[in-house]
């Protein structure tokens, strides 16, 4: 006959770890709910590409490093305020269809 001996700390561990669980399941519930209240107050796309053109142009018509044609310049505007409102994967993905699932990076 065998007797096993019962652990009281693995109960406590694994209420502590329960716990730790519980507090990044909420943080990160916290931070979904942070990111999401912007997005529902989101603009309308035709005014979004609007107000981003008006943006750019105007930059382009002031910025004196833009209009002489520096090329560190042109791109740091085109990453900062073209960019993030495009996503260049879907659109790669589109673009390719069926193909792209086999593509290699």
């Amino acid at each position: 006959m065998t007797i096993h001996a019962i652990s009281i700390e693995a109960p406590v561990k694994r209420k502590g770890a329960m716990r730790a669980l519980a507090g990044v399941r909420t943080a990160a519930g916290v931070l979904l709910l942070a990111l999401a209240i912007p997005a529902l107050a989101q603009e309308a796309p035709d005014a979004l590409v609007k107000r981003v053109s008006q943006e750019a142009l105007q930059i382009i018509k002031t910025d004196p490093k833009v209009q002489a044609g520096d090329q560190a310049r042109i791109r740091d505007l085109i990453e900062t305020k073209l960019t993030p409102h495009f996503d260049i994967d879907r659109m790669t993905a589109l673009a390719a269809g069926r193909a792209y699932r086999s593509a290699t990076p």
